[in-house]
């Protein structure tokens, strides 16, 4: 079937690939707004009706005409006014000059990355596409489509012009079959077609190696092995590397060598096994170049578990001297540093990294021992030290701390604590928990010099980059982020949740609503209790799609209450860490428009009367938990109103209970006192302990009776 690519100023829209490139670099857009540029762009500069249009964008649906005029309103902000002209009551017309270029795509079915790569390709597929620009040397070339240029909005191609173009296809044809007479000539197969473009330097993923040993527990040994390969090739500033998220989406699966590369857009790829024995470790190991399925270098080693450092660093350097590359100075001494010399510190630690990859409550809870350990036998262990901090401080950033069983506040002391060991002996981790530390505090000046900083010492961990993002989102300067969300994205193009989240945020201050709401719904499909429902919420709002974010908002609460809290207000709505006052108010108008309240005074009307409060509080128990960081509140209240508090609600012994028409108090010694009121808390439960609330001017407060 017949292809089209429109050029328009620094714009290009390839509807065989179903994209949008600006200067060759992916746009991120809906379906629904480029649905409506092809529409637009199709029509060569003729006017297009408001039916048509939604027929294009909303086909075999029946959506009011309010939405046309948002997505409209959403392309001319990204694409600029002068590109689209109205046309009152009737409809739209391409107003700009229009490029044209036809051409056959080939009869082979293309793969759904091809065809919708927003959606369909592998995570990170179309954003990561910006890093490569220009072909590389090593990327592999395809049959180009025979194509013939014209100017917008002609309607035919003059004779002289459809010539040419049958002469440069046939010149072109008798090329290809010369090409395949000699094909000897180049060194990969046809068929090899990478979905994501080859770096510009050798490019190379490493699988999970195959373990040997019987005992299938010993797994985290040869996945840290690997784990460790992955970061120490990564160091190496000649060499392009996969993250071992990517990798480890293999894990245990039936492979095909050219499919793996194909997907994750690199050229080599390392497999092996690893069998421990005893004090012994054996491990095979060979490079594979994916484009021709040629073996490239095997080898086999054998060395007792204390020299595992230096069998690492054997596997490095043979890989380096395969593909050619030099080590600098620098590389060959940090390639020759062991980050301990106590193997079963490091074996320690290497269990307690397993379970830290979980990225579970329970996952971090079981690593903390192992960390411990892995100190208790090598107290000079930086890299420990790097991941206790990095524990603590993510189980209070993800609100987790009370599953540790300490509060929140215990949580960052820890974290700070072993980061200040950490710092003694640098380390690129050591540096990225400074910086996420720092950004919670929003001190980004000096956690913007910490992540560079670990980026320096670990320039293929994904993971660096995508805290630096979140860092310059957070200080208001999104258009930055966006070239380090793509290198964390290219580097990892199974992405994890996370990194859809940080990219939309990044979208969404910049105004991309429909970009972030894509990225959102990836996060909430890995997710679905995910916390970014109402950022979710808010960009559907603010792209007109009400129903959606009603829906994404009810998701929210009721996540909430079923967590023991209490619904969102936009008072009480969290930032996501949005500093600049620009990207707090776009929030605060899409939650608004979204329907969230602006504060718990709405839920007034239901108010508990006096009387109801002197059966609930006098002679029981009351009993609640803090949604934000799972610290307990409790009171006892004697029928005579002698009341005991703690938890958030304050430490009061031998307090007084005061209940009248307006408010309900409590008074303790010299007349101190603080005053709230009581309502019923829409959808909370006894189980999870959040049928009431009580507000006053510190906040919202849920809590049930206890008996």
């Amino acid at each position: 079937m017949a292809s089209q690519r429109f050029s328009f100023g620094p714009f290009l829209l390839d509807t065989g690939r179903g994209v949008l490139l600006e200067r060759g670099v992916p746009v991120s857009l809906g379906r629904k707004p480029l649905a409506l540029l092809r529409a637009l762009a199709e029509a060569r500069g003729q006017v297009v009706t408001k039916s048509a249009l939604m027929d294009a964008a909303w086909p075999n649906s029946c959506v009011e005409e309010s939405n046309l005029t948002v997505q409209i309103a959403a392309l001319r902000k990204r694409l600029g006014e002068e590109w689209i002209a109205t046309f009152p009551r009737v409809g739209y017309r391409f107003a700009g000059p229009l490029a044209v270029e036809e051409g056959e795509v080939a009869s082979t079915p293309a793969r759904p990355a091809d065809i919708e790569p927003d959606l369909s390709a592998s995570p990170g597929a179309q954003i990561a596409a910006a890093i490569a620009g220009p072909a590389p040397m090593d990327r592999m070339p395809t049959e180009p489509a025979v194509a013939r240029h014209t100017i917008a909005p002609a309607s035919t191609i003059p004779r002289r012009w459809q010539w040419r173009a049958t002469a440069a296809a046939m010149a072109l044809a008798m090329l290809f079959m010369v090409a395949g007479t000699a094909g000897w000539l180049r060194p990969w197969s046809q068929d090899f077609e990478p979905r994501l473009p080859l770096p510009d330097k050798p490019s190379i993923a490493v699988l999970p190696f195959t373990n040997l040993t019987l005992d299938r527990t010993d797994d985290y040994f040869s996945d840290g092995i690997v784990d460790d390969l992955i970061t120490d090739l990564s160091r190496v500033s000649g060499l392009f590397v996969i993250a071992r998220n990517s990798t480890f989406a293999y894990k245990d699966k039936p492979v095909e060598i050219r499919d793996v590369a194909q997907e994750l857009g690199v050229r080599y790829v390392l497999q092996g096994s690893i069998q421990r024995a005893g004090d012994q470790v054996r491990v095979n190991v060979h490079l594979v170049d994916a484009a021709t399925g040629g073996q490239q270098w095997a080898e086999r080693y054998s060395a007792p578990v204390a020299d595992i450092f230096a069998l690492q660093d054997k596997v490095t350097r043979a890989v380096v001297s395969v593909l050619s590359l030099r080590l600098t100075d620098a590389e060959r001494t940090t390639l020759h540093r062991a980050e301990t010399g106590v193997p079963e510190a490091y074996d320690a630690f290497l269990q307690g990294w397993n379970h830290y990859r979980r990225t579970t409550p329970e996952g971090y809870a079981a690593a903390v021992p192992y960390f411990e350990r892995a100190i208790e036998l090598d107290p000079d262990y930086g890299r420990a030290y790097a991941a206790l901090a990095l524990v603590y401080a993510q189980a209070a950033n993800a609100l987790w701390s009370y599953r540790l069983g300490i509060p929140a506040s215990e949580s960052l002391a820890r974290a700070r604590r072993y980061l200040l060991e950490a710092q003694k002996r640098p380390t690129a981790l050591a540096h990225q928990v400074a910086a996420t530390l720092l950004q919670m505090n929003w001190k980004h000046a000096r956690a913007l010099e910490e992540i560079q900083q670990a980026i320096a010492l670990d320039p293929g961990e994904p993971w660096n980059y995508a805290v630096m993002s979140l860092i310059l989102t957070s200080a208001g300067r999104p258009r930055d982020a966006v070239p380090h969300m793509r290198t964390a994205m290219r580097l990892d193009p199974h992405s994890p949740p996370y990194f859809w989240f940080v990219l939309g945020l990044v979208q969404f201050s910049l105004d991309d609503f429909a970009g972030a709401a894509t990225s959102l719904e990836r996060v909430v499909e890995y997710s679905p209790d995910a916390e970014c429902l109402l950022l979710l919420a808010a960009a559907y709002a603010h792209l007109g799609r009400g129903q959606d974010a009603r829906s994404a908002l009810s998701r929210f609460n009721d996540i909430r209450l079923r967590r023991g809290g209490v619904p969102v207000t936009i008072a009480t709505a969290v930032s996501f860490d949005y500093t600049a006052f620009g990207d707090r108010e776009r929030l605060k108008e899409g939650l608004a428009l979204a329907g969230v309240p602006k504060s718990l005074d709405e839920l007034a009307k239901n108010r508990l009367p006096p009387a109801a409060v002197r059966d609930l509080f006098l002679g029981h128990r009351l009993h609640g938990r803090s949604l934000a960081t799972g610290e307990e509140r409790a009171a006892s209240i004697t029928a005579e109103g002698i009341a005991t508090l703690s938890g958030d609600w304050g430490t009061i012994i031998n307090g007084k209970v005061e209940i009248d028409d307006d408010a309900v108090c409590y008074v303790w010694s010299e007349g101190v006192r603080f005053c709230g009121t009581v309502v019923h808390n829409p959808g909370g439960t006894k189980a999870a302990e959040n049928e009431l609330i009580w507000i006053d001017a510190r906040g919202a407060f849920a809590f049930s009776q206890a008996d």
